[in-house]
């Protein structure tokens, strides 16, 4: 993956040149001041609320699940070639069809050209689940995390300048709508240049990753068929490594919270007799707040190395701000609570992306794979197959929590279910956390045994044990977990499990449209 390719100055020029068409295509493609306009400007044209409510937004939600399928599904393919060719495939297809999305929004005044649209832009998201797996394609392990959570944060930083953006013109220079998704249509044009140029600088040159491998363990090259089949049973060994077990866990929940507290928050806040109307310029300090962390947060060996340690009280604080927002009656306390769960869940994420990414890509490492356990490992690092899977699963939680919440008509009594029902599943962890560690299941089944490094190789117990303890130190570490006293080393940062980037909340929260 990202560790081939070495020091020369061609190609780390070249890396750079790529990693920043990737930043500019993530910030373009996410720049859309016109979305929390969205329904008043489709009701200018002559649709009405229903039309929109009912014939339009629907297909969004319908559409979304196959599109993440989709695009797990296509980076598997043989003629995509697999790692970096494949993934810059999606996102500029992705980065089309969101400038496809704007076009027929602001051009088209015709019913069937509106849901057209759904299914573009459902598309132009789930294309996201490729951003990440790009990244570790294109930057050796030591900078994974880094660039994880850079990203998220030009994401973010994105969001927020769209939003305080749109804000500012309506409210101060009375822009028509119009003009804002004219600025939209530039910013998704600026984006597909930059999926363009990303498609063109071919940053692996010779066998693809999956060439390699299979050149590495005498494995035939397959047809697309069997290709597929090749992709699931390693996306059903994915789900058996032991982080990636807690990541999905933690994502099914927290995601899933997260998207339905951002479709009711604006609800909930006339509920609560809030009348003050600042919700533009919140989201806007939430996004920034938000980047600001993701970003200080890019060098941390401390959360880059945590898993059940970060799931656990991140789960109880999560829940505790939702439960408190949901009684809070003012509008400074109800803005900053719902800041503080925002804050919790884009850090955490970009820690989860990056744990995943980095353990997923170590698992397929054919060298280590020789001194690990007899517990059967993936053979290729399939991030964006996991990511869209991670996606799909989300997506069904989400939906099922909608049609229970949905039978109940306060918005208050949802968000204190929310948190009782995150806080709870924080609480049951700490439990599992706890007989996980009395009764040895770490290194008795596969889940609790494929937590891929042993103590010894981690390079988060080793740097520490260098300042602290003699050499030995780590090798009786290691042999204390029941592995190979001296397995060999690595320089990569710790890892372990998921989540997915290409949400359709990251760009609709402003108004919770199309949700």
């Amino acid at each position: 993956m990202g560790d081939g390719w070495g020091p020369s100055g061609s190609r780390r020029t070249q890396v750079r040149g790529s990693l920043l068409a990737l930043y500019l295509m993530v910030f373009f493609s996410q720049f859309k001041p016109s979305e929390p306009f969205l329904v008043d400007f489709l009701v200018s044209k002559g649709f009405t609320n229903k039309q929109v409510y009912k014939n339009m937004f629907p297909l969004y939600v319908y559409a979304r699940l196959p599109c993440m399928i989709l695009v797990g599904l296509f980076s598997e393919l043989p003629c995509c070639r697999g790692g970096a060719a494949a993934c810059s495939r999606i996102l500029f297809a992705g980065t089309v069809c969101g400038f496809a999305t704007v076009m027929l929004t602001l051009w088209t005044e015709h019913l069937e050209a509106q849901q057209l649209a759904q299914f573009t832009v459902a598309f132009n998201f789930a294309s996201r689940f490729a951003v990440v797996p790009m990244i570790f394609a294109l930057v050796p392990a030591a900078e994974y995390q880094q660039h994880t959570h850079l990203v998220k944060a030009v994401l973010l930083i994105s969001n927020a300048g769209s939003a305080l953006l749109g804000e500012v013109l309506r409210d101060m220079a009375s822009f028509p709508l119009s003009g804002l998704f004219s600025v939209a249509a530039v910013c998704q044009a600026a984006s597909v240049l930059c999926a363009l140029a990303l498609l063109r600088a071919e940053p692996s040159p010779g066998p693809t990753p999956s060439e390699v491998v299979a050149a590495q363990r005498g494995i035939p090259q397959l047809g697309w068929a069997t290709s597929l089949k090749a992709a699931m049973r390693d996306l059903v060994l994915c789900f058996r490594l032991r982080c990636v077990v807690w990541w999905t866990i933690w994502a099914l929940a927290m995601n899933s919270s997260h998207g339905l507290a951002l479709t009711y928050w604006q609800n909930l806040l006339r509920e609560n007799g809030i009348q003050s109307n600042h919700n533009g310029y919140m989201l806007g300090g939430t996004y920034l707040a938000a980047a600001g962390l993701v970003a200080a947060c890019r060098r941390s060996a401390l959360l880059g190395g945590l898993t059940e340690a970060l799931i656990i009280p991140t789960l109880l604080a999560a829940g505790t701000l939702l439960f408190a927002v949901a009684s809070a009656t003012q509008e400074v306390p109800f803005y900053s609570l719902l800041t503080l769960f925002q804050c919790i869940f884009e850090v955490v994420t970009a820690v989860s992306t990056f744990q995943v990414g980095a353990e997923l890509t170590r698992a397929a490492d054919p060298e280590l794979a020789r001194t690990r356990s007899s517990w059967p490992v993936p053979k290729q690092a399939r991030l964006t197959l996991l990511f869209s899977a991670t996606g799909v699963l989300v997506g069904l939680t989400e939906t099922s929590l909608q049609v229970v919440l949905g039978r109940l008509h306060s918005q208050q009594m949802r968000f204190q279910l929310l948190g009782l029902g995150l806080a709870a599943l924080g609480v049951l962890l700490a439990v599992v956390s706890c007989l996980e560690g009395l009764i040895g299941r770490r290194s008795r089944c596969p889940w609790g045994a494929a937590r891929l490094l042993p103590a010894a190789e981690d390079s988060f117990v080793t740097s520490a044990l260098r300042h602290t303890e003699p050499p030995s130190a780590a090798r009786a570490l290691g042999q204390g977990c029941g592995v190979d006293a001296e397995p060999p080393p690595r320089a990569e940062a710790d890892s372990s499990s998921s989540l997915q980037l290409g949400k359709r909340a990251w760009s609709s929260e402003a108004s919770g449209a199309r949700l």
